[in-house]
């Protein structure tokens, strides 16, 4: 305990601070010092000096006790350094390294950094001129096929191309002008969808068409300002908003109306453009027959005429004239309004009784003629001596006949005539006329389809 004090002392007295590292040496009891040390200094690593020594633990401590003290106490001083050696007691992991760094740890660490990204881009320069290399070569290359095709035979192709494409592009807008409005229920609904995704909130329940100009939309939203939006953006009427309130959400049932876009498409102006020119065409050829006809009456009367100089002459060939315009008079066609084709006898007389009924006048008498080609029973109205007459009392009876009535041309006036082949138009649409002529042995017959 004496000699642990002392330390204690010598170190307060030189200032050394926390002791780390004790070497001990001693003659006697070098055990019992030895833990006492370690009593004494917790901290401390203690190392008996006698391992150190060249026999180890087995060297004698009176004869190197002495030695080492002394050795240890003059080893510092520099006036014994010619006569002692270098000596260091001290064990190899508690001496200091010799090779030390003027700075710490993390410069010599950004300095390898450094410099491995210094190479990684050098590496990357040089792949990079490489590949820039390649693609040089390759660009060398195009230049020389390109230097070697015709240009005037590039040229026209670009322009052949680009002719194409304009026709294509010409084709398309007329397809679209004729297809435009060609169902308008279906743009109608297109129109009505898009709108609702766009202002959202809203759900469409039904669907119903009042007539041809417009629908009733039934449905719900979360807000009474986004029904009034959805109407304004569809020029609708709003014909019923009510409030419920369902599950603690607030909710408006809403009925509006909306209007279609009922613009005819422009494929039924091209079709009625081209029925009118054949209709035409068909008048032209049924007016050269009849001007044939007409030149070689004239030509035989011609004769008899000249023959004929006495003084009755002028008298005989009045008669013959009258004569023959009476003819052509009572072999003139005429027509007629169809209302409806049935192939049953009695559902055409209920037809034409309910057409009498309805137009509950004889000025314009009803009647039932059969066709000898299919045997429907046909329901007409009235007997027309003209085309223009006839078309224009079908639009005069517009809304009392029905859509699919449509004008037929009778030769000779017979009822019984039978007729050609008909189609449906619609009653209210200008007319756009398409002819079809027949030539029999008895009879010669046409039909007129106003659409």
């Amino acid at each position: 305990e004496t000699i642990c004090s002392r330390v204690l002392l010598l170190q307060d007295e030189y200032g050394m601070g926390e002791v780390q590292h004790l070497m001990l040496i001693t003659e006697d009891d070098e055990e019992v010092l030895a833990d006492a040390f370690k009593s004494y200094f917790v901290g401390s690593n203690l190392r008996l000096l006698r391992t150190h020594l060249p026999r180890g633990e087995d060297t004698d401590t009176d004869a190197y006790v002495a030695e080492t003290g002394a050795a240890l106490r003059l080893l510092d001083d520099p006036e014994y350094a010619p006569f002692f050696q270098p000596v260091n007691l001290l064990a190899k992991e508690y001496t200091a390294s010799r090779f030390r760094l003027p700075v710490g740890w993390p410069v010599p660490a950004l300095m390898v950094l450094l410099a491995l990204t210094t190479l990684g881009f050098v590496y990357y320069y040089f792949v990079n001129a490489k590949a820039i290399d390649e693609r040089r070569a390759e660009l060398r290359t195009l230049e020389q096929e390109v230097e070697q095709v015709d240009q005037q035979a590039l040229q026209r192709r670009i322009d052949s191309l680009q002719a194409s494409a304009a026709q294509y592009a010409e084709g398309n807008k007329v397809m679209g002008q004729l297809l435009q409005g060609s169902n308008k229920w279906s743009d109608g609904l297109a129109t009505v969808t898009g709108r609702i995704n766009n202002i959202q909130g809203l759900s469409v329940d039904q669907w119903s068409p009042e007539n041809d100009t417009e629908v009733t939309l039934a449905g719900r939203s979360t807000d009474r300002s986004k029904v009034v939006r959805l109407a304004q953006q569809l020029e609708g009427d709003i014909l019923e908003l009510t409030f419920t309130k369902t599950r603690d959400v607030r909710l408006y049932n809403f009925q509006l109306t909306v209007p279609l876009d009922t613009t005819k498409p422009a494929a039924i102006d091209y079709w009625r453009e081209q029925q009118s020119k054949r209709l035409a065409e068909a008048d032209d050829a049924t007016q050269s027959p009849t001007t044939a006809g007409e030149a070689a009456d004239t030509l035989r009367n011609e004769p008899t005429q000249t023959a004929s100089e006495g003084p009755g002459a002028d008298a005989i060939a009045t008669t013959a004239s009258s004569r023959s315009d009476a003819e052509r008079e009572s072999s003139g066609s005429v027509w007629t309004v169809i209302v409806a084709s049935l192939s049953e006898r009695a559902a055409a007389e209920k037809a034409a009784q309910r057409f009498r009924d309805r137009l509950d006048s004889d000025e314009y008498p009803v009647r039932i003629r059969r066709s000898s080609q299919n045997g429907r029973y046909r329901v007409g109205i009235g007997t027309f001596s003209s085309f223009e007459v006839a078309r224009s009392v079908l639009r005069d009876m517009n809304g009392t006949l029905p859509e699919g009535a449509w004008l037929l041309k009778v030769a000779g006036g017979n009822e019984g005539a039978s007729t050609v082949g008909v189609s449906s138009p619609e009653a209210q649409s200008p007319a756009g006329v398409s002819s079809g002529r027949l030539s029999g042995p008895t009879h010669s017959r046409s039909l007129i389809d106003v659409t």
